[in-house]
């Protein structure tokens, strides 16, 4: 076969991530070749490709001759040798470990010595990845973020034996592509899938808690997270997020904090993945969910204790009435209390409400109706410390000062790569700042009393909080 002359990049594999960044390649200027052993999933590639670049026109991002001239830059082929003249190549095949390892011995074979050798894991170790070559030094982890066109992120991870010019050269070409690039060690999880484990187990645990997916993702949503942990496990797919879980915990030698969940475990072999099978924390055919009427209330019923504020916004009285509704502090929980019913607001700026006790359904229902008359969004969850948001905001912080401590990235670049990887509102580390590293602490310890080591505080996370010293500079 007719090798393509000098193209500026290879990419091994044709699938969402390959074309993917085919596609930003070919659109930031550089020559590229698309290499997959199956023609099949070459036509799909390129096609993926041309139906993407077309919304472009569509959208007026680019003309029709910036989509042409895009096109004609990528070429694609089945055979390995195509890479043979490429200065850099990124292999993004399935993500299996020993998959990986026979593309990178092959690669070992075909490609010049001075070539970069990257790896689109995401998870996966880089240092086993290399050892499947006889020059580890060359290779780097190149962790793009899926739409590969889209998302800004990009970790450059260095293996153990990665040589710091290959990982300026990755970080210089991510640079070329758009991207942002950081720098990550080669630690399970990297940044991003390490950093986002306690999104998804703080959620699981609540559900297993009694909660529901609907109201624990309500209640995240409101804190200004884009969308909840159950509606994204469902888009990314079930399966893929446990295995992620999964694999966290086996490299980190069973940690409590990285435990999967029994319930996603269950979910998984039932064939309930999410979107792509139609059903998974949610069910995705026979039409859209039955909004729940307003319904009507006697705001003379309710008097809220323990934060006047949020009195005023739901427009109900703080003296004495029929029903009382606590507000709840961090670690506090309505059992502890007496009344019937908790409330706790994450932040002044948050449009959820998360609600607790076992009042009766028709109070419930005014309960809702009442807040959502105030323009908020009602949120039952289970009556443990710190609610929903706050308890997943501090183990997410947790983690992060955790992943600082051992030197996995800056601390700059751990909440850079939060906010473009996973569109958080605000880095771990400098929320966690905003909020008072001693409040964090305390709503861990108060978890770690209820539920055991899953909840360690970090040594950085408490060394800062006595000190009262920022965790994110």
């Amino acid at each position: 076969m007719r090798r393509v002359l000098m193209p500026d990049l290879a990419v091994v594999g044709a699938g969402t991530m390959g074309a993917g960044i085919a596609e930003a390649a070919a659109l930031a200027g550089l020559s590229v070749v698309m290499v997959d052993r199956e023609e099949a999933v070459l036509e799909r590639g390129r096609a993926r490709i041309e139906r993407d670049l077309n919304r472009r026109v569509e959208k007026g991002r680019i003309s029709e001759s910036d989509r042409d001239a895009a096109l004609e830059r990528v070429r694609s082929g089945t055979d390995l040798d195509l890479c043979a003249d490429a200065p850099f190549v990124i292999e993004a095949v399935f993500e299996d470990l020993d998959v990986k390892r026979e593309v990178f011995s092959q690669l070992d074979r075909e490609a010049p010595r001075d070539v970069v050798l990257a790896t689109n894991t995401s998870s996966l170790s880089v240092a086993r990845i290399a050892a499947a070559t006889e020059r580890p030094e060359r290779v780097v982890g190149m962790h793009f973020f899926n739409p590969v066109p889209a998302l800004k992120l990009v970790e450059v991870v260095a293996g153990p034996l990665t040589a710091p010019e290959v990982v300026r050269k990755t970080s210089s070409l991510a640079e070329r592509l758009g991207k942002v690039p950081v720098v990550t060690a080669d630690t399970p999880g990297f940044i991003v899938n390490r950093v986002a484990r306690p999104f998804y187990l703080e959620g699981l645990r609540l559900l297993e808690a009694g909660g529901e997916p609907a109201q624990i993702d309500a209640a995240l949503e409101g804190a200004g997270f884009r969308m909840g942990p159950f509606r994204l496990m469902d888009l990314i797919g079930v399966d893929i997020n446990l295995a992620t879980s999964e694999s966290m915990y086996e490299r980190s030698y069973g940690l409590p904090r990285y435990r999967p969940s029994h319930l996603q475990r269950s979910m998984v072999e039932a064939g309930l993945l999410g979107r792509k099978t139609g059903r998974g924390f949610y069910e995705y055919e026979g039409g859209e969910e039955t909004a729940e009427e307003p319904g009507t209330f006697d705001p003379g019923r309710f008097f809220l204790t323990g934060d006047d504020e949020l009195a005023a916004a739901l427009g109900v009285k703080t003296g004495r009435g029929e029903v009382e509704i606590r507000a709840l502090r961090d670690e506090e929980t309505l059992a502890a209390t007496g009344a019937p019913v908790g409330i706790r607001r994450f932040s002044n700026a948050s449009t959820a409400v998360e609600l607790a006790g076992n009042a009766d359904r028709a109070t419930r229902r005014e309960i809702r109706a009442l807040v959502r008359a105030a323009g908020l969004t009602p949120a039952w969850v289970p009556d443990l410390p710190a609610g929903a948001a706050l308890r997943t905001v501090a183990a997410l912080a947790n983690e992060a000062a955790f992943a600082l401590a051992e030197g996995v990235a800056s601390a700059e670049d751990i909440d850079r790569a939060m906010q473009l990887g996973v569109n958080y509102p605000k880095g771990p580390l400098a929320w966690a700042d905003e909020l008072g590293a001693e409040r964090i602490l305390r709503v861990l310890d108060a978890l770690r009393a209820l539920h055991g080591d899953a909840y360690a505080a970090a040594p950085l996370l408490r060394n800062r909080a006595a000190g009262g010293k920022p965790l994110s500079r």
